[in-house]
């Protein structure tokens, strides 16, 4: 046995056991096998056996899988909300309008009640809106520092 070889570790009888060494590692490693890493050895495929023999014997035992899961499958979809196209074109209000509505609307409140000097406000209070097909959401902003009071109309199409 030559002192400079690496022990025979854990690791590498595992790799040797496994057949990860090459021809010349595995030559070498085989000429210093002592009674100890023999007996490791022999444990190491002891427990292989029985680790295949274990799997083997549940797959034998396991039912055969379902072949046909598509039922199972379809069952559990829920039915989608189908709008023709046609009908989709001849809405009264195209969504995107409402959104452009509710962009504009903001975009008004924050312009008229930014302060800038010489540019006047009209100072009229929005309380509520009535709006047939949308939802409509008035925010009054109060409380920002440095900025006079906003109000944002926001519409949502229903």
């Amino acid at each position: 046995m030559n002192p400079l070889d690496p022990p025979l570790d854990g690791e590498l009888l595992h790799r040797f056991h496994d057949g990860e060494l090459g021809a010349d590692e595995r030559a070498a490693l085989e000429a210093r096998l002592d009674d100890l890493a023999r007996a490791r050895l022999a444990t190491l495929a002891d427990l292989g056996a029985a680790v295949r023999n274990t799997l083997a014997a549940e797959v034998e035992a396991a039912p055969p899988p379902s072949i046909d899961l598509w039922a199972g499958i379809e069952a559990r979809i829920q039915p989608a909300k189908v709008i023709p196209l046609r009908r989709r074109m001849l809405r009264a209000t195209p969504v995107w309008l409402s959104t452009m509505a509710a962009a504009a609307a903001a975009l008004a409140a924050l312009m008229l009640t930014t302060s800038r000097p010489g540019v006047p406000t009209n100072g009229c209070q929005i309380e509520s809106l009535e709006v047939t097909g949308a939802a409509v959401s008035v925010l009054k902003l109060d409380n920002v520092p440095g900025q006079s009071p906003a109000t944002v109309v926001w519409l949502t199409e229903e």
